[in-house]
């Protein structure tokens, strides 16, 4: 692992293991690591994928200086050949709505990681705030809904001490 977006994927890729497990079948969700442009993914990653990204940071205000808060966005997109709606309700049900629910159950993960060139302790303490945006977003042949959540982070740097070494930008 690289830092805090690859403490945030770990936890999420735990998390879609979970996910299909429960569906038993070959149609199975995957990360998105190839294209940033969800009209320029191939075909062959456009079936059922989601894409990470992180929208914001936020000072708790109430915390010490070791938390942060991290805003988080998947945006997922199925393929569908039109806007049927048993097509949507199995999307919706199988994939986003469990996805959700997996998110929430287990509110306290135990995910930490650790680079002196980065930090000392990345954290994940806390996911709240877990909700699905763009439920009846249809473009062009795909459904596009998101599941967006905050994650409280514990960072124990010393700033003092710390430099973020990076060979290549």
């Amino acid at each position: 692992m690289t830092g805090l977006l690859s403490l945030i994927q770990e936890y999420l890729g735990q998390k879609v293991v979970l996910l299909n497990a429960q569906l038993g079948t070959s149609v199975v969700l995957k990360q998105v690591q190839t294209e940033l442009d969800m009209e320029r993914i191939g075909a062959s990653e456009s079936n059922i994928h989601y894409q990470l990204f992180i929208t914001g940071t936020e000072d708790p205000g109430f915390e010490s200086q070791y938390f942060d808060l991290i805003n988080v966005s998947l945006d997922f997109i199925f393929l569908i050949a039109n806007k049927n709606y048993t097509v949507y309700q199995q999307k919706f049900d199988r994939y986003i709505y469990n996805f959700r629910r997996i998110l929430t159950y287990k509110k306290a993960p135990a995910l930490s990681f650790s680079d002196r060139d980065i930090s000392e302790t990345l954290k994940i303490q806390d996911i709240k705030n877990v909700q699905i945006t763009n439920g009846d977003r249809f473009e062009e042949g795909y459904y596009k809904p998101s599941v967006q959540f905050q994650l409280k982070i514990y960072d124990n740097t010393d700033l003092s001490q710390t430099i973020n070494n990076s060979n290549t930008v």
